[in-house]
């Protein structure tokens, strides 16, 4: 809703105008760009999961580690360290 005033439009109005132009709602297209920031902070940090979650906007890290795991169809910890995912997996 903030948005949508700050562009001086309703909310059905911003909603229209993102799916016209990204196929995706404001909140989706929110959500891909907090887990493409996760991603880039697992790739690229020695964050713990928990930190990661907190800089992009999850209020805890079992909350985010589930969407993330929607949205990617892995988790934070295998994209991380996918060889010590899958040595987890066959014990």
């Amino acid at each position: 809703a903030e948005i949508a005033a700050r562009m001086n439009c309703s909310r059905r109005q911003l909603e229209r105008l993102f799916g016209a132009e990204l196929g995706i709602g404001p909140m989706a297209a929110y959500l891909a760009l907090r887990i493409h920031y996760a991603k880039s902070l697992l790739e690229g940090s020695d964050l713990a999961i928990g930190e990661i979650a907190y800089r992009c906007g999850f209020p805890n890290a079992g909350h985010f580690s589930r969407v993330f795991r929607q949205q990617t169809g892995i988790t934070p910890t295998h994209l991380r360290h996918p060889n010590r995912a899958v040595i987890a997996a066959a014990k």
